[in-house]
């Protein structure tokens, strides 16, 4: 099955669906977004805008991320490059950042390089989180709630042998937020 994203005048995707690959001829080959323009009926559930449907052309997009760096969803964009042209994921923040390598937006800063740490001779993920309102990474060495529980992933035999641990409760310099400093590349 091939996937094409309906687009509208500002190449915002709008939808995506699926076609026969009987009806394509080739990835990314003209005939399929041809196909889908004469025979993809308006979705209802789109609303019109200035009186009229705001679909106005198709693109291939590969569920797989064989071409066009990313499967496009709804709320992402394409982008025309002047080649094939790539699909983004979703700008979450005004003050996020492009990645026209894979065609994802990210924060402002990098993220974190330093990912794990080491408690009892045992090697542990950090929970890193974003925080948009600070423009900065936080991160604590547990997940979870007192109502829930809270648990860590151990990646002490790599992350092929990981295993999450849970606790009933925790110490409270588990639970201390860090706050990630891209200027040394430490959590402080």
């Amino acid at each position: 099955m091939a996937h094409f994203a309906e687009l509208d005048s500002n190449n915002k995707v709008l939808r995506v669906v699926v076609v026969d690959n009987e009806n394509v001829s080739a990835d990314m080959a003209i005939d399929g977004e041809q196909w889908c323009a004469n025979n993809i009926p308006e979705d209802p559930s789109i609303p019109y805008v200035d009186g009229s449907y705001p679909g106005v052309a198709w693109k291939q997009t590969s569920y797989n991320h064989n071409f066009r760096k990313r499967f496009a969803g709804p709320g992402g964009h394409f982008i025309d490059d002047g080649g094939d042209g790539y699909f983004t994921t979703i700008k979450t923040h005004d003050n996020w950042v492009l990645n026209t390598t894979d065609g994802a937006y990210y924060p402002p800063i990098a993220t974190p390089s330093v990912t794990t740490y080491v408690e009892d001779g045992k090697t542990f993920e950090y929970r890193i989180h974003w925080e948009q309102d600070n423009n900065r990474y936080i991160a604590t060495k547990v997940e979870g709630t007192p109502e829930t529980g809270y648990w860590r992933l151990n990646t002490t035999n790599g992350y092929e042998n990981s295993e999450y641990e849970n606790y009933p409760s925790v110490s409270a310099d588990l639970l201390t937020q860090l706050v990630w400093d891209p200027n040394t590349s430490t959590w402080s």
